[in-house]
C-alpha cells in the first residue's frame, strides 16, 4: 500500500479551529454538574466532599477510563453511521422515505426542546448530512 493510500489515524489529525454559534458549552456542564450533584446526593445521602475515604484520584482514574471507552465506542458507532449512510446511497434510499421511518419513532416533535433532537432525529441529522455530502461530491 502506498503512503498516499495509507489510512491517517484520526487520533493524531489536528483539528481545525472552531466556528459557529451553537450552545455555550460552559452553560451546558455547569448544568450537568448541578444534575450529578444533586443525583450523587439523593444516591449517597451527601454532595462529594474532601477527605471522604474515598481515593480521589483512583476514582478520576477509573472515570478517565470510562471517558475513553465511550469516546472510541461514539468513534466507532460514528464510522459506522457514516459506513450505512454509504450503503443506503447506493441503494437509493429515498430521504423522504427515511424522513418517514425517523418520524415514526420520533418523540421530540421533529427537533426537540430547545433544539435538542431525540436519538432518531440526531440520527436523521447525521444521514442527511452525509447524504446532502455525497451529492455535493465531498
Amino acid at each position: 500500500m502506498s503512503v498516499s493510500r495509507a489510512k491517517v489515524n484520526a487520533a493524531a489529525t489536528p483539528q481545525p479551529a472552531p466556528v459557529g454559534d451553537g450552545a455555550v458549552i460552559l452553560d451546558l456542564v455547569v448544568e450537568d454538574l448541578k444534575a450529578r450533584s444533586e443525583m450523587g446526593e439523593r444516591k449517597y445521602g451527601t454532595k462529594l466532599r474532601a477527605h471522604n475515604g474515598r481515593d480521589a484520584l483512583m476514582d478520576l482514574y477509573q472515570e478517565i477510563l470510562d471517558a475513553a471507552a465511550y469516546a472510541k465506542q461514539l468513534l466507532v458507532e460514528r464510522d459506522t453511521r457514516r459506513d450505512t449512510a454509504d450503503d443506503w446511497l447506493e441503494h437509493r434510499v429515498s430521504m423522504e422515505d427515511v424522513r418517514r421511518a425517523v418520524n415514526s419513532v420520533c418523540y421530540c416533535g421533529g427537533s426537540g426542546p430547545d433544539d435538542n433532537p431525540c436519538l432518531a432525529c440526531s440520527v436523521w441529522h447525521i444521514l442527511h448530512d452525509a447524504v446532502m455530502a455525497e451529492r455535493r461530491g465531498q
